[in-house]
């Protein structure tokens, strides 16, 4: 719908394959359980989460270039958005 905001929330549990993904549109919000092959960890106090099913849960398209140890994501459809932090929350890509 034009002009609708549409917020989306995905809850992760450290060790746990299973999260949630919480979508809010026009203040009609759906949930729907997922499950990951492999679940966030914490190491070094860094938390790492599974990107491909964070850009799928927003509606991203992930490949992933084995030869090259690439991961591409791409989306048409995914308006820029704020991701928010704690202050003390690092986000590191490699």
């Amino acid at each position: 719908m034009p002009g609708s905001i549409q917020i989306i929330t995905i809850f992760y549990s450290i060790g746990d394959k299973d999260y949630t993904i919480y979508t809010d549109t026009d203040d009609v919000e759906v949930s729907k359980q997922m499950s990951m092959d492999t679940a966030p960890v914490i190491i070094q106090d860094r938390t790492y989460i599974p990107i491909r099913f964070v850009a799928e849960a927003l509606g991203a398209t992930v490949s992933w270039d084995a030869s090259n140890r690439t991961a591409t994501i791409d989306s048409e459809t995914i308006a820029p958005m704020l991701i928010e932090a704690p202050p003390s929350f690092d986000f590191l890509i490699n």
